[in-house]
Order: C-alpha cells, then structure tokens, then sequence
C-alpha cells in the first residue's frame, strides 16, 4: 500500500471512529438525561395521584368531545344539551373514574385531533396513554431547550428531572391538561427564534393555541421583535388546524368555538364550572383577592397587564436572546386572562433558561429557594393564588434586570466558567 493510500486509509478510519464516539456519547447523554426524569416523574405521579384521582378532573371533557367526533356527533361538541345526552351513553365506560362530567369542552375542535382516536380506547387506558404522552413531551421540552443553550448534561437532568417534584405539573399531569403540548410547542417556538427560523418558530406557536390567551402574549412578543416571518408563520399553522377542524366537527361547530369561549369567561355559561378567578395565578386572580371593588381590581389588572407586556417588548425589541424568553415566560403567565395552578407548567422552561443566565451555582441556588412555593403541595384558596403570583413577580424583576449573555444567532458565544460551557 502506497503512502498517499495508507493516509487516506487512516484518515477515513479515523473519521468513522470519531463519527461512533461522537453517537456513544449522545446515547449515554440521552441514556442520563431520560432515564432518570421519566422515573422520577412515574414516581411522584404513583405518590400523588390516588389524592386527586377522586375528584374534579379534566380529561373526561376531552374524552367525551372525542367519542362524540368518532360516533358522527362532531357538529355538536359545543352544544350542552348534546354534551349531557353524551355523558349518559359514556357513564358505563366512565363510572369507574367518578360521577358523570358536566364541564362543556371549551377548547379548540383541532385538539380533536388527538383526542378522537383516544376515545376508542378504555376510559383509564386513554387517560394513562396521555399522561404517558404528556411525560415524554414534558421532559422532552427542557431537554430541547438547553441542548440549544450547550449545557452540560448535570445541569439538563436538573433541568429535566426537577419539574418532577412541582406538584403544579403533576396537577396537570393527573387532571389530563393539554399543557404538556403548549410546553413542548413554546419550546419548539423558542429554539426556532433563536435559529432565525421564524416561520418554522410560528408553525409550532400554532400548536399551542390549545389556550389562546398564551398565544397573544407570544404574537405580541414577535411583533416587538419585528419578526413578520414568525407570525405568517403562526397564520399558517392556524390555518391548517382550522381545516383540520372543518374535517372533524364542520364549519357550524368551528365558528361558535370563539362564542362558546367568550360566554364561558363572561360567566354567562350553562356549565355547572363556572370561573374562579379567585383561584387563578394570573394578574386577575390577585386582585380578586386582594380588592373588593370590581372597578379597582379592572384597573389594577388592566395596569399589570400593560407593564407586564412592556417588559415583553423591551426584552424582545433589539434582540431575541435566552434572556428575552426568560422574562417572557413569568411575565405571560401574569398577564394572561385565565390560568390556574397547573398553568405554572409552563415554567418548566424557565429552568434551563436560568441555567444559561446565572453566573454561578449560587445564583441558581437563590432562584430555586425564590420557587419553593411552586413546590407546595397547597392549591386551593385566595393565599395560594396570592403566593403564586408573588413568585412569578419575585422572578420577573430579577430577571429583567439580569444582564444579557453574549448570544449569537446560530451559536453561542461561549464564556469560561460559566454554566454554559
């Protein structure tokens, strides 16, 4: 063998070898990074789940809409009196779970999408695939987030595995929320951004218009940004899912979605579960419970809300960064219209975001102590909607005034000694 083949012999050896070291390498990381979350998180879901498993939960309402759609009463979904006549036929395969469900199902008809399918499974075995399903996105969310900020493995298992211990998640999980997908579409949304690639970003925003309310915080975020491409996409995506709902419940059913949100928000709803702002993390569940007068608590709301999506804009205006997405996440949870407890999920993402921000391991040490009542196990009640709204406050100054990490748009800068590299 000659010298010049020997050398590319050995070149294209070496290359194959770096090539199976490199793929080792990402298995073992993702091999340290999943394995643990996911049991963490079946874990504290066998502990916490028999106590809520008794009561209120949201899943059958989904269930329900869905086995509407498969038996042909699609156009119906929103109709309560199709809704009860439902809830009759479904109590064989439901009574298991409780008493019949009487919440009307106020989401948008292309989550049928998803959910029809569901529904000709067994009732508990649809809901144990979908808690199943919101587990995977639930870790694959804060993984995706800090593979794109470079953090080391440690600090993404933390950020993967600690949600875990929110007893906020496992509200959600155990309840059947969607807000595992809205957590997994913003993080899709925010890694896109920070690539520039702003129609791809809005695309995946659409997906989270589950619950709009997040949705119009994020369009107002693109726009601060002049990111035009974003919301074409957001407009593209939408209208793809509106024709996928055309498909599934007609043109009759679709347009009386936005009539049956905004007579359930105005309290002038048939359902038996009206609103409880007094028990919401937003802006509006504080003042609800902190004012009597219902002219202050507007005024106080309509004034949060206003600084809340200054803070938005000021933090999206020159450039999206770590930390524009950072300030966004508290500062959309308050300004937000309705939300509950197990809204808060949508913090899962903050931990990976903080991760890249804090300089030292004390800083993120502080923040964890500043979120100990996320971990509280206390829902109900005007203090905890008081206290949750405090932490989101306690995160957002702090966090407006957090300098802004070097960032490039298709890689990071990376500085010595941080948590970063």
């Amino acid at each position: 063998m000659s010298e010049a083949s020997n050398r590319k012999f050995w070149i294209r050896d070496g290359t194959k070898l770096r090539a199976a070291a490199g793929r080792s390498t990402a298995v073992r990381r993702l091999a340290l990074i999943w394995l643990p979350s996911l049991l963490l998180y079946f874990v504290m879901l066998l502990l916490v789940r028999p106590l809520w498993a008794a009561g209120h939960q949201d899943f059958p309402c989904f269930y329900r809409a869905g086995a509407m759609v498969m038996s042909g009463e699609g156009g119906s979904v929103y109709d309560p009196v199709s809704e009860h006549r439902a809830d009759a036929a479904l109590w064989d395969r439901m009574e298991r779970s409780g008493k019949p469900y009487t919440m009307s199902f106020l989401f948008a008809p292309w989550t049928l999408l998803i959910f029809a399918p569901l529904s000709c499974l067994p009732y508990q075995c649809a809901l144990n695939v979908w808690i199943v399903c919101s587990i995977v996105l639930l870790v694959a969310a804060p993984v995706v987030v800090a593979t794109k900020l470079h953090l080391r493995t440690g600090a993404t298992l933390l950020c993967a595995a600690l949600p875990a211990l929110a007893t906020a998640v496992l509200h959600g999980l155990t309840f059947g929320q969607p807000n595992a997908l809205i957590v997994f579409a913003f993080a899709m949304w925010m890694m896109y951004l920070l690539d520039s690639k702003d129609f791809t970003a809005g695309c995946w925003l659409a997906l989270a218009t589950i619950k709009p309310q997040f949705v119009l915080v994020a369009v107002i975020a693109m726009l601060a940004a002049r990111r035009w491409r974003g919301c074409c996409g957001l407009l593209a995506g939408s209208i793809v899912l509106a024709l996928a709902s055309l498909g599934l419940v007609g043109w009759r059913a679709s347009l009386s979605y936005p009539r049956v949100l905004l007579s359930y928000t105005s309290g002038t709803t048939r359902d038996l579960i009206a609103e409880s702002p007094d028990r919401m993390v937003n802006l509006r569940g504080l003042a609800s419970v902190l004012l009597a007068s219902e002219s202050a608590r507007q005024v106080v709301v309509a004034l949060g809300t206003l600084l809340c999506i200054v803070l938005i804009c000021r933090s999206f205006r020159n450039e999206i960064s770590p930390k524009s997405f950072a300030t966004f996440l508290p500062a959309t949870l308050l300004a937000s219209y309705h939300g509950y407890a197990y809204e808060l999920t949508l913090l899962v993402l903050l931990g990976p975001l903080l991760m890249f921000l804090c300089r030292s391991v004390s800083c993120w040490l502080l923040a964890a102590l500043l979120a100990m009542p996320f971990i509280t196990p206390r829902f109900g009640g005007g203090v905890a909607s008081v206290g949750y709204c405090l932490i989101l406050i306690g995160l957002l100054l702090p966090l407006d005034g957090l300098p802004v990490r070097p960032w490039l748009r298709r890689d990071i800068k990376r500085v010595p000694g941080d948590l970063g590299t």
